[in-house]
């Protein structure tokens, strides 16, 4: 998986304002982290991998069937999974932020209409969209899921507020 990583990442490596955005970002990243990573670059660890799920949302957007990752419905599937670990979350606001950064703010799909699209998710509505704040794939699948759902507000709210 590493190799495919840099693989996908090579195309985004000569992009200066993107290395620069996750340096001016680090201790707001790793403060996404409980843990405490050490003994590695931190950078360099979050470039590969947004670059990789960012190149792997596209080519699965545009149906990129000679993608090797993607003509094995099993391989597929196994990296959505893991996608949605919760010791494999990426904040989501990075992967927004780098895709924006290397497609440019008009950048058509969405960063959301592609994370949809890759985990088989109903896109929500622009209403709901604009008050959506999405922490990682974990969140996004909360939010999906939950989307058009009706809270009765007569409910008692849990412990944790809602």
């Amino acid at each position: 998986m590493q190799k495919h990583k840099e693989r996908y990442l090579e195309k985004f490596r000569k992009k200066e304002k993107i290395e620069n955005f996750v340096k001016e970002e680090e201790q707001h990243i790793r403060a996404c982290y409980e843990e405490k990573f050490k003994g590695f670059d931190f950078i360099e660890m979050i470039l590969r991998d947004a670059f990789f799920i960012i190149e792997l949302f596209l080519r699965k957007y545009h149906d990129d069937r000679g993608d090797f990752l993607l003509s094995k419905p099993w391989l597929t599937n196994a990296i959505k999974l893991d996608l949605q670990l919760l010791e494999n979350q990426l904040p989501y606001f990075v992967l927004e932020e780098l895709y924006m950064l290397a497609y440019g703010c008009s950048a058509r799909p969405s960063f959301l209409t592609l994370s949809c699209k890759f985990f088989s998710y109903k896109e929500p509505d622009e209403e709901a969209k604009r008050n959506m704040e999405i922490k990682d794939f974990v969140d996004l699948r909360r939010h999906t899921v939950l989307f058009g759902v009706e809270i009765d507000p007569e409910l008692p709210k849990s412990p944790g507020g809602k």
